[in-house]
């Protein structure tokens, strides 16, 4: 079982705009409103728009950007990004890590977080549950996977 810290690990600190450069990436919390994704599909087709450009956008990310070593995105991984990014139903908050992968983030309310840790040959899903931790849990999923993963994290099932 892992510990609170190695699961809070995977909040993202940051997310990425679509003009976003290392300079002026915003501190924000991850929130997705359920309810505006079911009602609005314009919001979710901006949303995509919006991650696909941040996505994009990775590649002008050079090597040690944060000073402590950070890799730089080549193509390749890039593209799996983005296969990922028009894949879901629901759009994340996203955030490149230092060490070449993107955290795809969801959150309920304060008190329940789920995100994806996009590697380049896996993806290991955390859910944090903050009133119940022994609900907590981090496991590997597959790409097709990740749709049902975040359809049960909202309780609910969309039809997009």
């Amino acid at each position: 079982m892992r510990t609170r810290n190695e699961i809070l690990a995977f909040t993202p600190l940051y997310t990425l705009s679509a003009t976003s450069t290392t300079k002026n990436i915003k501190k924000s919390k991850p929130n997705y409103n359920f309810n505006q994704a079911k009602f609005n599909d314009s919001t979710l087709n901006l949303n995509r728009f919006i991650n696909i450009k941040a996505i994009e956008s990775l590649e002008s990310l050079k090597e040690n950007r944060n000073g402590y070593g950070a890799h730089s995105f080549d193509k390749k991984t890039i593209q799996r990004f983005l296969s990922i990014i028009n894949f879901l139903e629901i759009q994340p908050k996203i955030s490149p890590t230092g060490r070449k992968t993107l955290v795809l983030a969801y959150e309920k309310d304060k008190d329940e977080k789920l995100s994806f840790e996009i590697f380049e040959n896996k993806i290991d899903c955390a859910y944090l549950n903050m009133k119940d931790f022994s609900k907590s849990y981090i496991k590997q999923v597959n790409e097709s996977d990740l749709n049902q993963e975040i359809n049960k994290f909202y309780g609910k099932s969309l039809s997009i």
